[in-house]
């Protein structure tokens, strides 16, 4: 995660290709409950690295293709939904070449709920603490 973490931090781009024959043994990660053995997404939620996927594998009910995990909980499979809020695009591949903005949307779009979810995670924190303080206190 490190690694790859550091070499994304500038600009550019990163191509990765899942190894098919296991992906397909494994089934194509058809239940989305159990690793799918596809494209490894490595996240930390408690850093600012923003890490976003495109992949016209990924469903609105499944990631399939990618197998996202936080470095913080690597057993845990992570819900669709939470990841496509701010870590997943569906990819289309009409639209990503008819629409000149189309990646930059997305990844506006990303962003913005990104950021919304880093502050309110923060203010969550804030006030655990600010309640822990009030028991210890008394």
């Amino acid at each position: 995660h490190h690694a790859t973490t550091k070499r994304t931090m500038q600009p550019g781009t990163l191509a990765l290709r899942d190894y098919f024959p296991i992906w397909k043994a494994e089934g194509m990660g058809a239940d989305p409950g159990r690793p799918n053995y596809g494209k490894l997404m490595t996240i930390d939620t408690d850093n600012d690295a923003h890490s976003i996927f495109f992949d016209d594998n990924i469903s609105y009910t499944n990631a399939r293709i990618v197998d996202v995990r936080d470095i913080r909980f690597p057993q845990q499979v992570l819900g669709i939904f939470w990841l496509l809020e701010c870590h997943l695009v569906p990819a289309e591949a009409f639209a990503a070449v008819t629409e000149k903005m189309y990646f930059f949307d997305h990844v506006k779009r990303l962003s913005a709920a990104y950021d919304r979810r880093h502050r309110v995670l923060a203010h969550f924190r804030a006030s655990v603490m600010n309640v822990m303080q009030r028991l210890e206190s008394n």
